[in-house]
């Protein structure tokens, strides 16, 4: 994605001349935290739709000698790892076979050396063996033959040798993106993950429909027009719709195929609730929608009908997180996310940098309301593992039909990151692969591993925000609190009740 910067915005003598010193906003160890939570939650995909351990080449045991041969021999620090090309057993080039990685952070492929009744033993690289073992739940693994290339991951290493987990090839593909959303700086950018199907940026490039973390651009336009507040009463019952923009008929129904009756707005959000965002919708009317989403960096077609409440836009996930950061920054400012801060000759002469142009969409008041909804997903809807951080955040989780995209998008005041989850080929992910369940693991363990990079702060209303206790709410809600005390919850001045 650099280089697709760079090329449209330098001069192509410029960059075939080469010696640019380039400097980006980007965090090596952010990288590698975003990169070992993707493989972990790819892999638990693998692992939940019961996909199959399965050689990914093979080699006869006269090269697998001459495979190990080599690589004592080669010049090397014994504590790196020599991770086999993927494309090793059909160049057979033994001379290029090995690259040095050092405490990879993703899945190595390795060559089953011995196989017994109960233990499998993989060469890793010069002086490096891994081992697992073969318990009555492997059925996989005993179906693995010496000479076998498989994939790895390292868990830990003892004097003698490193515990390994064999994994299934990974078929599921992923994009993640993290920034500063007081910044718009991007600190992490991944676009997939690497497996021979080319360099394809699925973060930039990709573009696939949000399901629902589209929703909070439906109530955001609601808000902002007035039209609801956080206690905006819902009627999440079956209805048939006449479409006003199409004509057509339609039914809207609710993921758990269940429905609550009256809720309200707050609940419908953290619950995800279809029906209530359709309804939303037609009554403020698709224009505003698409008019906010705009506004909030959306430049892909949002179809004018009431499917577009669910989430039905084809948009990429840089899309999602630049509109995300809006909210996320509490001040309701947009500017463009980068990642270059500046480009300088081989001469230290700057000659590229990313002008910022930071504008104000909508107020503070209305950003802290959009952000409150987006809690209550977190507390008490659709993303509560996000409460083993212990942090305050707030964020979205999406899902399509079929379950072939999964969705999160989260945040805390200091730092946000967007997950996508699908298949290239449009397949589904498989039974119950949800936002919630494929795409928000990720989120957290990456989130869990850069949090103690900031300290710990909470999302502070602006002077124009005012809590009304509210007492005897005659549908479902769910703030905590006693309801006989009431409950808070907060407005814009001037439209709380009276």
């Amino acid at each position: 994605r650099v280089i697709d910067v760079l090329k449209d915005n330098l001069d192509a003598d410029l960059l075939n001349q080469g010696g640019l010193n380039i400097h980006t906003s980007l965090k090596i160890q952010f990288q590698k935290f975003a990169i070992q939570a993707m493989y972990q939650g790819l892999i638990d995909i693998s692992n939940r739709q019961k996909r199959p351990i399965q050689p990914l080449g093979r080699v006869s045991q006269l090269e697998l000698a001459q495979i190990i041969t080599r690589s004592l021999i080669q010049n090397s620090h014994d504590e790196y790892f020599l991770t086999l090309q993927v494309n090793y057993w059909k160049t057979k080039n033994f001379q290029n076979l090995f690259f040095t990685e050092k405490n990879p952070v993703y899945p190595i492929y390795a060559l089953v050396s011995s196989v017994n009744h109960n233990e499998i033993s993989v060469f890793l690289g010069k002086n490096k063996e891994g081992r697992v073992t073969i318990d009555e739940n492997s059925v996989s693994l005993r179906k693995l033959s010496v000479g076998d290339i498989v994939s790895v991951i390292i868990l830990e290493e003892n004097s003698d040798f490193f515990h390994i987990r064999v994994v299934p090839q990974i078929k599921t593909q992923s994009a993640f993106i993290s920034l500063d959303p007081t910044t718009f700086a991007i600190n992490t950018y991944l676009g997939g993950i690497a497996n021979n199907r080319g360099d394809f940026d699925r973060a930039y490039s990709a573009k696939r429909q949000l399901g629902s973390s589209f929703k909070p651009f439906v109530y955001g336009a609601g808000l902002e027009s007035g039209a609801l507040t956080v206690i905006t009463p819902c009627d999440d019952i079956p209805v048939v719709i006449t479409d006003p923009w199409t004509g057509k008929r339609w039914k809207p129904m609710n993921y758990t195929n269940t429905f609550s009756g009256t809720i309200s707005v707050k609940r419908a959000l953290a619950y995800s609730i279809n029906t209530c965002a359709v309804k939303v919708l037609e009554q403020i009317g698709i224009d505003k929608v698409i008019s906010f989403a705009q506004r909030l960096g959306i430049s892909s077609h949002i179809p004018k009908n009431l499917t577009a409440a669910l989430g039905t836009s084809q948009i990429s996930l840089i899309e999602a997180v630049n509109a995300y950061s809006v909210w996320a920054n509490q001040k309701g400012n947009f500017e463009p996310v980068s990642f270059i801060k500046s480009v300088l000759s081989s001469d230290h002469q700057e000659v590229l940098t990313i002008q910022k142009t930071s504008r104000q969409i909508f107020s503070y008041e209305v950003a802290y309301i959009i952000n409150y909804l987006l809690q209550s997903v977190v507390e008490s809807g659709t993303a509560q593992k996000a409460l083993s951080l212990n942090r305050q955040s707030a964020g979205k989780t999406g899902t399509t039909n079929n379950t072939i995209d999964a969705w999160y998008i989260g945040y805390t005041p200091q730092i946000l990151a967007g997950v996508w989850v699908g298949n290239d080929d449009n397949t589904s992910l498989g039974e119950g692969e949800t936002g919630g369940r494929a795409a928000l693991p990720i989120w957290i363990y990456y989130m869990k591993k850069i949090l103690p990079y900031f300290p710990a702060v909470t999302f502070e209303p602006p002077p124009n925000i005012v809590y009304s206790q509210i007492r005897n709410l005659s549908y479902g809600h769910i703030s905590k609190g006693n309801d006989l005390e009431g409950i808070y919850e907060p407005f814009i001045a001037g439209t709380e009740p009276k």
